[in-house]
């Protein structure tokens, strides 16, 4: 396990200081807390962005977020993040979709 130390000026000392009295919390603890709590929603911040601008892959996004796959994909939904699909790709579906009848999707039940 790896050790972190910083400095802080007195103000950031004291209001550290009332935070953790009114929590109950020592300073220690209370600045790890919070400096994990920013790291979960940097991840989660910078595997979005790396996914969004096709920096990242998937896979490599997701495991940076730090959370499940699914609320990882659900992540991407919620903030209207698509898959980056190759415009050629994406004409194609468009293509072979508009060529689909109903009845290619649900065939009359023959029983």
């Amino acid at each position: 396990m790896k050790q972190i130390n910083f400095r802080v000026d007195e103000e950031v000392f004291e209001i550290l200081k009332i935070i953790s009295t009114q929590l109950n919390e020592t300073i220690p603890n209370l600045s790890k807390r919070l400096i994990l709590d920013n790291i979960r929603e940097l991840r989660k911040e910078i595997a979005l962005k790396g996914y969004q601008e096709e920096k990242l892959s998937l896979k490599t996004a997701w495991k940076i977020s730090g959370l499940s796959f699914l609320e990882f994909n659900n992540l991407l939904v919620k903030k209207n993040i698509e898959p980056p699909i190759p415009e050629e790709l994406d004409d194609k579906l468009i293509e072979i979709a508009l060529k689909i009848e109903e009845n290619d999707i649900f065939k009359a039940d023959k029983g």
